[in-house]
């Protein structure tokens, strides 16, 4: 629902409070397993600790919570699209980040074998 706001932005006024409501409960369930950490999948109900954790329900509430981001108030510029560097984008990109391969800590540049 927080992808279509990018596409039709005059749903976002009903979206984001449904949303925002959606993870405030999947917050709410995310209090089980043995971690305490775990998202219990029934977010309409009173909370329980009794559901067999799964990764389904952490995915859901992660994606709950990832879709408020789209929300345009926390965007410095509100209603504004991606920027990219066509666009207004001023980061520099880098093509050789991270070639430097033999800088990682314990990286073995060559296998010797009997």
């Amino acid at each position: 629902m927080g992808l279509a706001t990018l596409m039709a932005p005059q749903i976002a006024e009903t979206i984001f409070p449904l949303l925002a409501s959606s993870a405030v409960a999947a917050g709410n369930h995310c209090a089980g397993g043995s971690t305490g950490t775990m998202c219990n999948p029934y977010w309409t109900v009173e909370f329980n600790d009794t559901f067999t954790p799964a990764v389904g329900a952490q995915m859901t509430a992660l994606n709950v919570f990832n879709a408020n981001l789209l929300n345009p108030v926390f965007n410095v510029t509100a209603g504004s699209s991606i920027v990219t560097t066509d666009s207004g984008g001023t980061s520099p990109g880098n093509p050789d980040a991270g070639s430097n391969i033999e800088a990682v800590p314990g990286y073995i540049s060559s296998a010797n074998t009997l």
